[in-house]
């Protein structure tokens, strides 16, 4: 109907926008590693320019950074997160909630390391912003 709400995101420009980047550089993965609550769940998000429409995968290391942390596991960020869809102008769900492992949650204090994989596979992964972080998450 001609009183519809047009799209937030339209397509045309979404597709325009992406065949453009396909074309340039590749581009590290960017996002914000936000706070880990008191049950142990890290939450924040992360995104691929190169690749907005895709949901890209974390890697969370406990205790060091990649090469001399545990890796914790690779996880998706792709939890809805208008604010950041507002934020970035991108389209897709770009968040994530890591429940932590019981080593983060003895009561002792651990850094968390959360990083952004490369959506082409082109690039390392790079850390996000607000990482590393210390977790004094108690049991």
């Amino acid at each position: 109907p001609e009183d519809a709400e047009a799209p937030r995101f339209p397509l045309t420009k979404v597709l325009r926008d992406l065949g453009r980047r396909i074309t340039e550089a590749n581009t590290a993965p960017r996002g914000r590693f936000g706070r880990v609550n008191a049950a142990g769940v890290a939450h924040g998000w992360a995104l691929d320019d190169d690749t907005p429409l895709v949901s890209i995968r974390v890697a969370v290391y406990l205790d060091g950074p990649l090469g001399e942390g545990e890796l914790v596991g690779h996880f998706d960020a792709d939890g809805p997160r208008p604010a950041v869809n507002d934020a970035t102008g991108l389209p897709g769900d770009h968040g994530f909630r890591i429940p932590l492992p019981e080593a983060a949650r003895d009561g002792r204090p651990h850094s968390v390391f959360i990083y952004g994989v490369d959506s082409r596979a082109m690039g390392e992964p790079a850390l996000i912003d607000g990482g590393p972080q210390m977790v004094p998450v108690d049991p």
